[in-house]
Parts: structure tokens; sequence; C-alpha cells
């Protein structure tokens, strides 16, 4: 428990000792658990609650981390003061006394072994452990989740701009048709497995636990995510459609305007997925791209399947690219790198484990 609170105070959590036990054994336990490191912190027992008003009560509880000889009435009080302080309050649990307080706070936490049913009912959230390291573990596991599901929304909503520009673009100045139905089922297979397992897998921060919690009212998709993502959506569609003007400025072909198109297109994409996982400061970028496993078999995936499709001459005939001995080789290339970093990943995974 003693590393549990350190890391709470760490995160900006405080946290508080609501109890029926007397002050004696309430502030002995306090202390050997880590939350006061003082001899005689300051202590709030029931009769001294029930002579604060509302006002003094918010005003006292904000110096105080241990309430002793504490009702069920006064536990109900003490988490309506927190909140009326603005705060959002997790309260834990395991007897029926508990019960109203565990209804009442934002996030009611309750024991599975030894709680009662009536506290299970109550709360949000059941420990199966009872353990308090276990909750603080949750509070992390939580923020990760958070910051993963904010960099997968922000990255689908831009990568989907270049997409769009370079299927408008026959419309908007002429030319051959750049994205078939194919290739868009091929950008898929790589836009899905990006937002459903790299992101998904992403480890957490360094300064997970180092920074305060979010306000209660912020939201997974921001007005600021939402401008970031279309600034970095803006600056694919840009590469993307610079890349096109200058293949038609040399002269290509409608098959090799249809190749740099999509292969634009795919590096654009990769481009932002990177920035996602890395790029952005304010949602804590994670650690490098080699400590997350399903990045790294994604390139891999990814490169083996575009070496299929430009060393097949049916199938690359099938995406509207161009065909050749230069292409197929380029191709076989691919497909060799692919397998190549496959085995090598393989075998450090296996020493990994």
């Amino acid at each position: 428990v003693p590393q549990a609170m350190a890391e709470c105070r760490a995160a900006g959590i405080r946290v508080v000792m609501i109890t029926g036990d007397g002050p004696l054994t309430a502030h002995a336990i306090a202390r050997a658990a880590g939350l006061v490191e003082e001899p005689r912190g300051e202590l709030l027992n029931g009769a001294q609650i029930d002579a604060l008003d509302d006002a003094t009560l918010r005003e006292r509880l904000a110096r105080v981390s241990v309430c002793a000889r504490i009702s069920p009435e006064q536990k109900l009080r003490i988490v309506r003061a927190w909140q009326a302080r603005g705060e959002v309050v997790a309260m834990t649990g395991d007897g029926v006394n508990d019960a109203p307080a565990l209804r009442a706070a934002d996030i009611g936490v309750a024991m599975g072994e030894r709680g009662t049913d009536v506290a299970r009912e109550a709360a949000s959230l059941v420990l199966q452990d009872d353990s308090f390291a276990s909750l603080v573990a949750g509070v992390r596991q939580g923020r990760r989740i958070f910051v993963n599901l904010q960099k997968s929304v922000g990255y689908l909503l831009a990568v989907h701009l270049p997409i769009v520009a370079v299927a408008l673009l026959p419309v908007l100045i002429g030319g051959p048709q750049l994205l078939l139905p194919l290739h868009v089922v091929f950008l898929e297979l790589l836009i899905d497995p990006a937002c459903s397992l790299v992101f998904e897998a992403e480890p957490e921060p360094a300064d997970t636990m180092r920074v305060p919690p979010r306000r209660a009212g912020v939201r997974l998709i921001a007005s600021t995510m939402v401008r970031r993502a279309l600034l970095v959506g803006g600056v694919g569609v840009v590469a993307v459609v610079a890349a096109q003007v200058a293949a038609r400025a040399w002269g290509a072909n409608d098959d090799l305007c249809r190749a740099i198109a999509l292969g634009s297109v795919i590096a654009a994409n990769l481009a932002m997925l990177v920035w996602f996982r890395h790029g952005d400061s304010r949602l804590h970028a994670a650690r490098r791209s080699a400590s997350n496993p399903a990045f790294v078999w994604l390139l891999i995936g990814l490169t083996v399947a575009c070496g299929a499709v430009l060393g097949a001459t049916p199938l690359t005939r099938q995406f509207g690219l161009p065909t050749g001995p230069e292409v197929q080789g380029l191709g076989a290339a691919l497909v060799l790198l692919g397998l190549g970093a496959a085995a090598l990943a393989w075998r450090r995974l296996g020493r990994h484990r």
C-alpha cells in the first residue's frame, strides 16, 4: 500500500481514509500505509463533523487525510462535500453502511472478496482481490486506454482525408481514375488493424502516473483533437496531391499515376500512424516503435502485401498498376524483405518470451 499511495500522490490523486474506528487506530494505520507522514496529522472525528456546517467542512477537508469514528450518514456527507469542491470522488467500501456513499460517489468501488452483497450492488466497480494496489493499477490502465483511444480516433479522422482527396482529384482536374475499389479495400486492410491492434497494444507512456488527472469535462473527441487531426490530414492531402501533380508534369502514363497515387496514400498513412503514436506530446507520446509488436507486424504484413501486388503480374493488372520486369523485381525484393523481417521479429519475440 505505501508504494501505491506514493503513485497516487505523483498522479495528483488525493487519498482520504474514512473509517468507523477510533482516531488512534485510524492514524496508526494511516501512517503504516503511507497516507500520512507526520506523527500527528490533522484528523476529523464524527463529533467534530457534526459541529461543522457544509462550507466549513469543505474547507477543513482540504487539509485532512483521516476521518475517524464516522457514521454512515457522515460518510455520505463527506463524499458530497468533496463533490461540492468540484472533485471526482471514488469511494471504496465493503459493508452495508458504506452503500449510500458508494452509490453517491462518482465511482463506487466495492470489495469482491469480503464485501457484502449490498456494497457490491451499490458500487460501480468490484475489486476481485480487495487490494488497494489493484485499484491504482486500474487507474493506470484507464489512463492508458483513454490516451490510446484519443490517438486512434485522431488517426482515423486524419487518414481518410488523403483518400478522399485522391478520389476527388480526377473529378476536379481531370485525368484517369486513381483509386479503384480494390485499392480502397487494400487501404482498409491497413487502416483497420492500425486502429484495432496497433493503438490498442500501444504501451503506456512513462509519465502515465506522473501527470494530474484530466478534468471531468474533457471529452474523448474534443475540438482540439479534431482540429489537430484535420491539420495532420491536410498535410497528407498536400503531399499526395503534390506527388500526383509532379507525376503528370513528368508525363507519367495512367498506370504509373495510379501507382504513385496508391503509394503516396500508403506512405501518408504510415506517416500519420507514426505521428499519432509519437508526435503529439499533448497526448503523452508512448515509447519508441520497437516497444509495440503490433506495429512491427503491421509493417511486415504491409511490405509482404505490397510485394505480392507488384510481383504477381495478374494481381498487378487487377490493381491497374504498371507491369514489367523491374516492377516484378521490386515486388520480389519487398516480399523477401518482409519475410526476412518477419523471421527476425519472430526470433526476437521468442527470445523475449
